[in-house]
């Protein structure tokens, strides 16, 4: 049997799986998807020319930023929409980046194809020139940009990155992790529990058996470990992290042990660290902290 016949085999039975859990997802319609979104002439007239706390500062001589926004595991983008505004009513483009499910839990060497289709709308909205800023969310906003950057390597527009913005991540992925990950995407009811439950054994068993026979078959291949693949990657432009002692998800302790590890490999760090706010919910709970974090950030590295 060829590796296609097996690959073909695989979404098959996923989609079967599912199928009998009465879920939604589905390996072959459900795709990645990306919305651009340019500043209005509102936006555009409203320059700043000092440092504040609530304003990004753009030279008018220079390309304005570009934020890519890579959402999280089951992310709508009537969710991530909210964040992009940040950016867009300071007259800044946004680009936002939206992975089915699916693909990130039970299709993860899907995500190296994805990974080079990510980078095609940069390339035909030419936007060479412009500074590129990441903001992620979760582990799975992680993983996004992992393979995103894997995509761009020998690409010129890998120097036009300045920096990257951490939302609830990363964290060490570990079988409670993967199970309260997947619950959170399954529909309340009696059937929750143990739905999340078969799901979780299925994605661990599924994506060990892919990297077992890519392994054998000397195929390009990815897992799923954003903390410890991003640990030692190479590329040392400013990090920002904004994450919360009350994540249940994602530990402090790792985003923290990842911020120390980073910082001594010569990486300017920054943090933006709360008390009580839930996984991905802290601009939600925060607003006014968490847009002045996230624009002083910003104003810091375009200055470099």
């Amino acid at each position: 049997m060829s590796p296609n016949c097996c690959h073909k085999f695989s979404n098959h039975s996923a989609n079967l799986f599912f199928s009998l859990l009465n879920l939604p997802w589905s390996m072959s319609t459900q795709k990645w998807r990306h919305l651009i979104t340019r500043p209005d002439e509102d936006s555009m007239s409203n320059k700043h020319d000092k440092d504040t706390d609530d304003h990004i500062i753009v030279n008018s001589e220079e390309t304005s930023p570009i934020v890519i926004l890579f959402g999280w595991a089951g992310c709508k983008d009537q969710n991530l929409r909210h964040y992009s505004y940040i950016y867009e009513k300071q007259g800044l483009t946004t680009i936002r980046y939206i992975c089915p499910f699916n693909t990130l839990f039970f299709d993860i060497n899907n995500m190296i194809r994805i990974g080079k289709e990510m980078v095609r709308p940069l390339e035909k909205e030419t936007f060479l020139g412009s500074p590129i800023v990441f903001h992620i969310f979760s582990n799975g906003g992680a993983f996004q940009y992992e393979v995103f950057l894997k995509a761009l390597e020998k690409h010129p527009l890998i120097k036009q990155i300045k920096g990257v913005i951490f939302d609830s991540t990363p964290g060490r992925r570990t079988m409670v992790s993967t199970f309260l990950a997947i619950k959170a995407d399954v529909n309340p009811g009696y059937l929750q529990l143990p739905t999340s439950a078969l799901l979780t054994l299925y994605c661990i068993m599924k994506g060990s058996l892919e990297t077992i026979n890519a392994k054998l078959l000397k195929k390009e291949y990815v897992q799923y470990k954003p903390f410890e693949n991003l640990m030692d990657e190479e590329y040392k432009w400013p990090q920002h992290f904004i994450y919360s002692k009350a994540d249940k998800l994602i530990p402090y302790q790792d985003v923290e042990e990842f911020i120390r590890y980073r910082e001594s490999l010569g990486v300017d760090v920054s943090l933006t660290r709360y008390e009580n706010s839930a996984h991905v919910q802290h601009y939600r709970n925060n607003k006014l902290s968490y847009v002045k974090s996230v624009v002083k950030f910003i104003n810091k590295i375009l200055k470099k």
